[in-house]
């Protein structure tokens, strides 16, 4: 969770911006009568409310000393609970704008972070249920002291009805509802302690989610009960509340939450609602400096779907340097004791489980992503689909290995239309090399010339039109007359270079599926969990011609575009193909002179006899 251990400078231009933009109007003002409060003739308090609050410096809190305090004390929550505090300063902008008078027009919220009377109670009075308010303690002298500001002149403070204004027993109502009155100009006049509270409650999550950012925000907008070990699971609990309902206004609410902080930290043009809110939502160009958040995301991906690139796959991908996967997810593979590998969370309806299959066959793919999303982009597009379509793994552009689900079950990652599709699938392990694919030649906007990603159509063919906004690809592999390939490949004339990475992964992987682990050349190995696939090289993986100089391969050559398909691959036969071996629709894999030397290098690696 924790990215920076400094406010960034741009961060507290961020503050001090909004600072001088609000003035005054964020130490006073008047929402309408508070909410469940009463003044004790059966009325709402309705006023202008004004802060009355110390500044770090100990000095009267005013605009002069404002956005500095802030600074300060977000920047000493973050150090004392180990969290980024530009994650704590974006996160309390979302909720108050920093505007420290502020309280909900229907709900008991008050202050900066909005916290409401229960969570006031659970969080400073019961301590998460400990009993008692230990959580203030700092081991000095000043331990009550936040506690004892905040409970300042309220009735029967350690009850919690006295904080259930609007739920309570109608016995305890009077009490909670001038409680009501109190406890707000408590919470406004003591920001820094809200700050405090905000950073230990995030730290509560941040401990019980594997340091996730992006599920410790969810639960403290949605609450403590959707805390698990994954964004995504977090976001099936909460579903699963409202019926599966991603429109339900409490769910939209959560999820929105979540990205709104995000834009703040890194959405430089106001994108993430398709530049509806783009004055509502924080001032224009401002961030707290993170806007690699954003760097794949172009105004059309916002436009059709804001939460794209802060998917709960991603999150995963990018955030945890932990999992709590349970054991029966996992695989013994050798390669997962390798620090390329992660088996990340992919959802449990998405691939067949239940009885163990065999594989005799690997298959090799490629995304057609490239870049963009990453390794969580892809997930995305399976689960979109929810058509339990998916690979077991997918091969970052760094090399990283992603594993989504145990090999003893499947998904569907050929789509042949005949009625060998369900059996090959299911005794076959995809692998995915994160690419762009096929390239398409067009130019920028000055006429340079440059290869360029294509969309997908019908959901499952890569085309030619070039992806909207997006930028030329640096790393070519061409096939045309010059490198024997008169007539492209497969409808392409140039593709997305795999890297040698890559390539290093997909071998590691393969041998470790086979092998109980990597090995040099000749060597004799151990079987591993699928000794039975051969490791032997499929001259029909491609309809490409091999030239050779010797043993050594020089270049490949398909005069005709390599339509066809191996025959052998369709019939079940055992070894590694690509998707090209069994569709004559598909380019994935291009047969890459580096990709084909690593595949016949396999067979170099043999089981001990």
């Amino acid at each position: 969770m924790r990215k920076n251990t400094i406010i960034t400078q741009k961060g507290k231009e961020f503050i001090t911006q909004v600072v001088t933009l609000g003035g005054n109007k964020l130490l006073e003002g008047n929402n309408g009568p508070l909410p469940f409060s009463d003044n004790g003739t059966g009325n709402k308090v309705d006023k202008t409310w004004v802060v009355n609050a110390i500044a770090s410096d100990g000095k009267p809190l005013n605009v002069s000393n404002l956005a500095q305090s802030l600074i300060d004390w977000f920047q000493k929550y973050g150090d004392m609970y180990e969290l980024d505090p530009n994650i704590l300063a974006a996160q309390a902008y979302v909720e108050s704008g920093y505007r420290l008078w502020y309280y909900s027009k229907t709900t008991t919220a008050s202050g900066l972070l909005q916290f409401k009377m229960l969570d006031i109670f659970s969080l400073v009075i019961n301590n998460f249920g400990a009993g008692g308010p230990l959580y203030w303690s700092e081991e000095n002298l000043n331990a009550y002291r936040p506690l004892n500001a905040i409970i300042d002149g309220l009735e029967q403070e350690l009850a919690v009805s006295s904080y259930e204004p609007d739920s309570g027993a109608p016995g305890t109502r009077i009490v909670a509802t001038q409680n009501r009155i109190i406890l707000h100009q408590n919470i406004i006049n003591n920001p820094e302690y809200m700050i405090k509270a905000q950073a230990r409650y995030m730290r509560y999550f941040a401990e019980n989610c594997g340091k996730l950012a992006s599920t410790s925000l969810l639960c403290f907008r949605a609450g403590a009960k959707y805390v698990t070990d994954t964004y995504s699971r977090s976001i099936e609990k909460l579903l699963k509340d409202y019926d599966n309902d991603v429109n339900n206004p409490i769910v939209k609410d959560a999820l929105d939450y979540v990205l709104t902080v995000w834009g703040v930290l890194g959405d430089n043009n106001n994108r993430i609602f398709g530049g509806k809110e783009i004055k509502k939502y924080k001032p224009l160009y401002h961030t707290f400096g993170y806007t690699d958040l954003f760097r794949h995301a172009s105004n059309d991906d916002f436009a059709t779907y804001p939460n794209e690139n802060f998917d709960p796959f991603a999150a995963n991908v990018t955030e945890a340097d932990e999992y709590g996967i349970i054991a029966s997810d996992l695989d013994d593979l050798s390669i997962a004791r390798d620090s390329r590998y992660k088996f990340i969370y992919f959802p449990s309806d998405q691939y067949f489980q239940g009885e163990a299959t065999s594989k005799a066959q690997i298959v090799l793919h490629h995304t057609v992503s490239g870049d963009k999303g990453g390794v969580g982009g892809d997930i995305k597009w399976w689960r979109d689909k929810g058509e339990k379509v998916a690979t077991a793994f997918i091969i970052a552009r760094d090399g990283g290995i992603y594993q989504l689900f145990n090999t003893n079950y499947w998904a569907y990652h050929l789509g042949l239309k005949d009625n060998r599709n369900k059996s090959l699938n299911q005794h076959s392990i995809g692998i995915e090399i994160d690419s762009w694919g096929g390239l398409k030649q067009g130019k920028d906007a000055q006429g340079n010339l440059g290869w360029y990603p294509t969309i997908m159509f019908d959901k499952d063919r890569q085309s030619q039109e070039i992806r909207k906004g997006a930028s030329p690809v640096t790393d070519v592999t061409f096939y045309n007359s010059k490198t024997g390939y008169p007539n492209g490949f497969r409808g392409f004339y140039a593709f997305e270079t795999y890297t040698q990475t890559q390539i290093d992964a997909v071998r590691d992987l393969i041998l470790s599926l086979v092998f109980q682990s990597k090995m040099n050349e000749n060597d004799n190995a151990r079987g591993g969990k699928f000794p039975d696939i051969s490791l032997v090289f499929n001259e029909d993986i491609w309809n490409i011609n091999y030239n050779y100089s010797g043993a050594e391969l020089i270049s490949t050559s398909s005069p005709d575009g390599a339509p066809a398909i191996s025959e052998n691959a369709m019939k079940g036969k055992k070894g590694i193909w690509t998707h090209t071996s069994y569709r004559a629709d598909k380019s994935d894999c291009h047969p890459q002179l580096e990709l084909i030397k690593m595949l016949q290098s396999l067979q170099n690696y043999r089981s001990k006899v």
